[in-house]
């Protein structure tokens, strides 16, 4: 993974390169560039997740983010996003990626606060 930010008088851009390589030949690649913005804070949300051999029994999820969202094809925001390319394939995943994949949200998640709580 490679990242770097470029700032001037300007908006500040940073860029990733994320690769991913199994043994086994499965791949993922990723690059993106795009310009920083501000991040919208979410109110924290509970989500309760259930015991599958003991129903009555659950623990509680509860995340609260900031979240930049880049581009949205369902919500049209800003598009922020200056490049970005994606591959995937080998092995297993040949199957999952034929070239023909289309993105719908690329969102760049500030901070991210996580706590499980057992009732």
């Amino acid at each position: 993974m490679e990242r770097s930010r470029t700032a001037g008088a300007g908006p500040v851009l940073d860029s990733q390169d994320w690769i991913f390589e199994a043994e086994t030949g499965e791949h993922l690649e990723m690059h993106i560039e795009y310009e920083r913005g501000v991040g919208t804070r979410r109110a924290s949300r509970d989500v309760k997740f259930y015991s599958a051999t003991t129903p009555g029994s659950y623990q509680i999820s509860r995340q609260e983010q900031v979240l930049d969202i880049l581009r949205d094809v369902t919500t049209n925001p800003p598009d922020r996003v200056k490049s970005f390319s994606f591959r995937g394939g080998g092995g297993r995943y040949t199957a999952l990626f034929d070239g023909t994949e289309r993105l719908l949200s690329w969102d760049n998640i500030l901070r991210v606060n996580r706590s499980v709580l057992v009732p």
